[in-house]
């Protein structure tokens, strides 16, 4: 019984994690946007995931992380993003789907 009680306290720990992840990068508090990038506060609970839940969590957390970069990147390109964007966005997604 205390094993899924363990795995469910688990995933709920993730669960929580990622929505912050996903909190963070979607709304203008976890970046603060600069003329030439943008710095990222959505990397702490990243971080902070990843030495409390190991190598998997972190893994997880980091996933979660670059697909909100990604989904923010194409959304509101900063210099750097419009440049790489600049040559083709079906590039781009070829290269992405090659990657994943």
């Amino acid at each position: 019984m205390s094993s899924i009680r363990n795995r469910v306290q688990k995933m709920t720990h993730y669960a929580l994690f990622i929505a912050l992840i996903l909190l963070l990068g979607i709304s203008p508090i976890g970046f603060l946007v600069l003329p030439f990038g943008s710095l990222a506060f959505v990397q702490i609970p990243v971080t902070i995931g990843g030495f409390a839940f190991g190598w998997r969590g972190g893994a997880v957390f980091g996933i979660a992380y670059g697909l909100v970069n990604i989904f923010r990147s194409l959304m509101t390109p900063d210099a750097v993003a419009a440049t790489i964007l600049s040559i083709s966005r079906y590039n781009i997604l070829i290269i992405f789907f090659l990657l994943f």
